[in-house]
């Protein structure tokens, strides 16, 4: 993942969903029972959070390791940029 910083703010870590067939660190695909394939990450709250190609991945560092969010393109380049 490259280093992104929000503006101003320390460098996070993100990468955009492009592929399906390669997601991201910290995503999961599933099936459901209607044969339709999903993406999920797990954020630090816990929650299980649906995901989409196009939307950034934001990795969030936690006290037990490493969770993650997604985040729009629009707002992602509104509130962060590239790490010099």
């Amino acid at each position: 993942m490259a280093l992104y910083k929000r503006k101003p703010s320390e460098p996070i870590e993100a990468e955009l969903f492009v592929d399906p067939q390669k997601p991201p660190r910290g995503v999961a695909e599933h099936d459901a029972a209607s044969g339709e394939r999903y993406f999920t990450v797990t954020t630090i709250q816990g929650q299980s959070v649906r995901v989409h190609p196009g939307e950034w991945i934001v990795a969030e560092r936690s006290g037990g390791g490493q969770r993650f969010y997604p985040i729009a393109p629009s707002e992602f380049d509104r509130l962060y940029e590239p790490c010099q």
